[in-house]
């Protein structure tokens, strides 16, 4: 929902200029539903949660990630990157799920 200056400025700051911010509850509920989905439809998938916000969605939802990467925003760029890295060296040594 906007507040009451997005709304004097068309709202659309937000959606328009890259911005790092925690998402809203209500964000967080609206793809709620499509991770699950997405879990559901692939059970066996390994998943990689980026940020902490995406580690409590998913213990919020009784999973584990097979691992967690710093999030790249508010100077996070260069640990996600070695953190990406070192997944995918990971992944080849170990194709198949843990």
């Amino acid at each position: 929902m906007l507040d009451r200056a997005e709304t004097r400025r068309g709202g659309f700051d937000r959606i328009l200029e890259p911005a790092s911010y925690s998402p809203t509850r209500d964000e967080l509920q609206l793809g709620r539903d499509a991770l699950e989905a997405v879990l559901d439809g692939f059970p066996k998938a390994r998943v990689v949660a980026v940020g902490k916000v995406a580690e409590r969605t998913l213990a919020a939802l009784g999973r584990t990630p097979d691992a967690t990467l710093r999030h790249p925003s508010m100077g996070g760029a260069t640990e996600f990157r070695a953190g990406l890295t070192a997944l995918a060296a990971d992944l080849k040594r170990r194709p198949g799920r843990p």
